[in-house]
């Protein structure tokens, strides 16, 4: 293909569904339309409009032009007036699982108003399909089944704009087509055998520096993969791992630095594969980006088995590593075709240590062969890893997956609209898989509101090493409670404490998880400057601890949210005002925006406290929790009659596990008792309290719970080791 490096935007982009769009006599109107994400820009769009342009032949045969809209826009609605209004003789629709139901919907309206337009529909959700979508949709014409670089030019070099068809149509490769009624396929689709023979959109001025930026801007690495996982799309691809050259990555990466980009994804998983010589090249460039912007953010995704010394240069200039690990339960390996060698894997995260990388990791719940307790196994696993991130993704049947050709076999029960997620298997009933996804996610949030997590690039988060392994600092503020509650030292104001004591916390804070416990009538100056000397110690999480007064008033909540704490815990006691305990609750949970576009939902834990409650009092406190709260906890002298609180908590049950993914702390008694008909607690209870899934608590205020002898103490790390990957700990 001819290489493109001017300036096409103008020519090729229609900015919005007003843009107009004059007729150039005697060319075919060839429009693609991709329907994103918000914040994502359309890498398929903009190559396959490149494409189209590739040879004098077909620029001087087609007027091509390409659109992207937004998925919350109304469908079909304003681009299918615009379609309308400009009246293709060929539209091009990117499927995938996010926009299917809308490109359905955007096809019948093209082929309402305009009946003669050709409609060719490709990208993942077509590949491959377990169903074919020319009997399923009447409404596309063609489908191209693969990577589409050369069946596009194929099609294109054949149509005839007389006739509105190809000619010659089996010259395509990787097209079904009709013929006479009847579906048919040309067989698999030619693919380019290295990536420097696409069209850059970079080098054609078609990728925004600044805007649409979720994912940075894209640099295509590479393609296809040495694994044949089968929840995944490439896993039925047999295809061999194609790269572009580290020239042609430099080329566009320093043209995107030159306008002021600072966020790049590379999308590489297999820096390995290439050798030293490939491993140098990147390392070199992406210190050549940061040097151009210190500011600059790189992401990359990487095998945890296949990092070694020879990629550690690389990797160290990466901002951050996405790495999926995804089972470490051997049967699920072997049944996903993705070998796990426990050996390689630590020795590759050992390696990030090194470096001081900061990495995410992934597991996804559901998986053949993954029960819930080996899945409770991998959630440790990885935690006791100490990424700066945890992902517990829940399974989705991708159309073309092994998976979703095996559901049947595997007892799989899925939404059959996109994105196809699961809800129970052969090894995981409904309720357990809702279960255990509740549990994940809630600690998947709480572990992410860490500042490694957040700002992970932090000169404070960056420097420190030797983790404490989940250390907890406790500081009390004498800051004076409207409460006065018999025993409690926060009745009047006092100062921070000592400087020797606080400074023994701050030399050993690293990582450490720091609750300060204080009264309803906080110094919020005096909070911060504390606050800020903690952040600079380099501790993990700052959690608030006190009365609900100290969340009474909005304002003051956004700005402790703004200097740093996430993570509060309060409780709701026999003599509380529910409405007024609501009011607090609600300004705690709001999402708060930091700078640039990281947004922090807070995490709420919630503990009732009190003598014995009926079971109507009981309900009402949940009844107010609920809707806020990431955990509501029940101290276990509290529960004086186990099947009364079974009674009383089921409704709170169904409502914060199963539906909101949220998270009831119960004392082992009870929660045995609503996980009878999930689980055997004897399997499980282990993991629970590892994971702080149960309760412990004291029947007391928790700012009470401590008898401090002094104002600052260090409890050593409870971090439970990670089980053997192939043990029932």
């Amino acid at each position: 293909m001819e290489p493109v490096t001017s300036d096409l935007k103008p020519e090729l982009e229609l900015a919005g569904v007003y843009d107009r769009w004059p007729v150039v006599e005697g060319k075919t109107r060839l429009l693609l339309v991709a329907i994103n994400v918000p914040n994502y820009y359309s890498l398929p769009v903009r190559i396959l409009s490149l494409v189209a342009r590739s040879s004098a032949e077909l620029r001087e045969k087609f007027d091509t032009r390409y659109i992207e809209v937004d998925v919350n826009q109304e469908f079909p609605g304003t681009l299918g007036e615009a379609i309308e209004r400009w009246r293709p003789d060929i539209a091009a629709l990117s499927l995938n699982i996010w926009n299917r139901n809308l490109q359905l919907k955007l096809a019948r309206s093209i082929k309402e108003k305009n009946p003669a337009t050709a409609i060719i529909v490709g990208g993942q959700e077509a590949t491959n399909s377990i169903y074919n979508y020319l009997d399923a949709v009447e409404d596309f014409d063609y489908v191209i089944d693969g990577e589409a670089e050369i069946p596009f030019r194929q099609f294109l070099t054949a149509w005839n704009q007389e006739k509105k068809s190809p000619d010659n149509i089996d010259s395509v490769s990787g097209l079904h087509y009709r013929r006479g009624g009847v579906a048919r396929f040309t067989g698999p689709g030619r693919v380019v055998t290295s990536l420097d023979d696409v069209p850059s959109p970079i080098l054609a001025g078609l990728v925004p520096a600044k805007s649409k930026q979720a994912l940075g801007i894209l640099l295509e690495g590479s393609r296809g993969c040495p694994m044949q996982c089968s929840f995944c799309f490439e896993g039925k691809k047999a295809v061999k791992v194609r790269s572009a050259s580290v020239e042609k990555l430099e080329k566009e990466a320093l043209h995107m630095a030159s306008l002021g980009a600072i966020y790049f994804h590379m999308l590489d998983p297999n820096l390995n594969i290439g050798g030293r010589d490939r491993t140098e090249k990147l390392a070199r460039l992406f210190k050549k980006l940061i040097a151009t912007n210190h500011a600059t953010y790189i992401l990359t995704e990487v095998y945890a088995h296949q990092i070694s010394e020879r990629t550690l240069e690389c990797l160290k200039a990466c901002s951050i590593i996405d790495i999926g690990l995804q089972t470490i339960n051997p049967a699920t390996a072997k049944a996903i075709n993705r070998p796990f060698n426990e050996k390689k894997f630590l020795r590759g995260i050992n390696y990030l240590h090194q470096i001081k990388s900061s990495f995410n990791l992934y597991l996804i719940c559901g998986l053949p062969e993954e029960t819930m307790v080996t899945f409770l196994e991998g959630m440790r696993f990885i935690i006791a890893q100490q990424p700066n991130r945890i992902f517990f993704n829940e399974l989705c049947l991708l159309n073309g997956t092994e998976l979703r050709y095996r559901a049947q076999e595997y007892g799989y029960e899925f939404d059959t609209n996109p994105p196809y997620q699961v809800s129970a298997s052969r090894w995981m009933s409904k309720n357990q898989m809702a279960v255990t996804i509740a549990l994940a996610k809630v600690i998947e949030r709480q572990f992410n509101l860490a500042m490694r997590a957040v700002f992970p690039g932090a000169p404070w988060v960056m420097e420190r090493s030797g983790r404490t392994g989940g250390a907890v600092g406790q500081i009390r503020l004498q800051t004076g409670c409207s409460r006065a509650c018999h025993g409690c030292v926060n009745v009047s104001p006092g100062p921070l404490p000592s400087d020797g004591r606080l400074d023994e916390l701050l030399q050993t804070g690293n990582d450490m998880d720091v609750e300060l416990v204080c009264g309803d009538m906080m110094n919020i100056e005096q909070l911060f400057r504390l606050m800020s000397q903690l952040q600079l110690a380099g501790v993990a999480r700052i959690k608030l601890t006190g009365p609900l007064g100290n969340f009474a008033n909005s304002g003051e909540v956004k700005n402790i949210l703004s200097r740093g704490i996430w993570h509060f815990k309060t409780f709701i006691g026999d003599d509380d005002n529910l409405e007024q305990a609501g009011k607090c609750l609600e300004n705690i949970k709001i999402t708060y925006s930091l700078i640039g576009q990281a947004l922090v939902r807070p995490m709420l834990e919630v503990a009732l406290v009190g003598e014995a409650m009926t079971g109507a009092r009981v309900k009402q406190l949940m009844d107010v929790a609920i809707p806020y709260a990431n955990f509501i906890t029940v101290p276990p002298e509290m529960v004086d009659d186990v099947e009364e609180w079974a009674r009383a908590v089921a409704p709170a049950f169904e409502e914060m596990i199963l539906k909101r993914k949220a998270w009831l702390k119960l004392p082992e008694k009870l929660m045995s008792v609503m996980l009878e008909k999930t689980c055997q607690w004897g399997e499980v209870k282990e993991h629970f309290r590892a994971l702080g899934l149960v309760s412990y608590e004291k029947n007391m205020n928790p700012c009470l719970v401590t008898s401090f002898e002094d104002d600052v103490r260090v409890t050593p790390g409870a971090c439970a080791e990670a089980p053997a990957s192939n043990q029932v700990a």
